[in-house]
């Protein structure tokens, strides 16, 4: 709980509280005199605060009819469970993955050699055969297409088995990002817009990957809405989180996909595998983090949230010119 409510009636922040948290409002209203309860809320995924997540709420009554609210912060509990359901997960997805890829490999290099062979054909047949040919060289094309598609998909699957604990180390921003994009996307229209210089503690590596898929996203569904695609990116601080947000001017998520948006294997691109935003979610939660997709945006909008462990250098001038109403 931050300083300035900590140890404070709650009738001091009734209206903020209320505003942002009405259920858990009114169950601290609804408890009756000499009676106690115990509860799981969960804060609203739009909701902007450094405790975020889970809280497990007692209400416990005093002698005078007050009522003593405690609220326990259950981020290390959910990511304990989350670093272990990665790691049954990343077994078993090994195993069934290595199971795959070798008849996988067979099929691809089969694939291969008959159109090699086809190509060969194609260029000493008559041109009845070479119809026939042609015929056939283009299903051995679509199977080793579909191979090759599998063999993504099984990619993204061993990325859960291949890192199952977060080695998370301190990460300034304003080096690590320009860096980044420098090594992943030069010669793309990606820009950034630091307003803060933050550090976090995050591991590298599951952090390249986040950005990795969350870029890719948005250039390719940029590319779908425009001829020349275009992603942005803004570094900021609110209160002791750091916001980064992914912004393209794509089509964005319609209302029918917003609840299996990060499900796996869910995906509206023909070209995806639908598991790149369940393993960036994944790696978020696994860093005490989480991504957002924040439909109010005026732009397709991905927002990385992760507590701030300096206080970092602002640019405050900036700051107040962000539309806040997306915070």
């Amino acid at each position: 709980m931050k300083n300035h409510i900590a140890n404070k009636p709650l009738a001091d922040f009734q209206q903020q509280f209320r505003a942002q948290h009405l259920q858990l409002f009114e169950a601290c209203l609804s408890i009756e005199t000499g009676q106690s309860r115990s509860f799981i809320y969960e804060l609203p995924a739009t909701a902007n605060a450094s405790v975020f997540g889970k809280l497990r709420v007692e209400i416990i009554p005093l002698k005078d009819d007050s009522k003593l609210v405690i609220l326990e912060d259950l981020r290390r509990e959910q990511a304990s469970a989350q670093q272990l359901k990665l790691a049954s997960l990343g077994q078993l997805t090994a195993s069934i993955a290595h199971e795959i890829r070798n008849p996988l490999a067979a099929i691809s290099q089969a694939s291969q050699l008959l159109i090699e062979d086809i190509e060969e054909s194609q260029a000493i047949e008559s041109a009845s055969a070479n119809d026939a040919l042609a015929g056939n060289h283009e299903l051995y094309k679509m199977i080793f297409t579909q191979t090759k598609r599998v063999n993504r998909i099984i990619e993204d699957v061993l990325k859960l088995s291949r890192q199952q604990t977060a080695k998370q180390q301190l990460i300034a921003l304003a080096d690590w990002m320009p860096e980044f994009l420098t090594n992943y996307f030069q010669g793309h229209d990606v820009f950034l817009h630091s307003h803060a210089q933050p550090t976090i503690f995050f591991d590298p590596h599951q952090l390249e990957q986040i950005f990795i898929n969350l870029i890719n996203n948005g250039l390719r569904h940029s590319n779908y809405a425009h001829p020349h695609a275009v992603v942005e990116i803004e570094i900021y601080c609110a209160d002791n989180d750091v916001i980064i947000d992914v912004l393209d001017d794509g089509t964005g998520v319609s209302t029918a996909d917003l609840n299996h948006l990060f499900n796996p294997f869910f995906t509206t691109d023909k070209a995806g595998t639908g598991l790149g935003l369940y393993l960036s979610q994944a790696f978020c939660e696994a860093n005490h983090a989480r991504l957002l997709y924040i439909p109010e945006h005026k732009k397709t909008c991905f927002r990385l949230i992760a507590p701030a462990t300096d206080n970092a250098a602002i640019d405050n001038e900036a700051v107040e010119n962000l539309d806040k109403t997306y915070f």
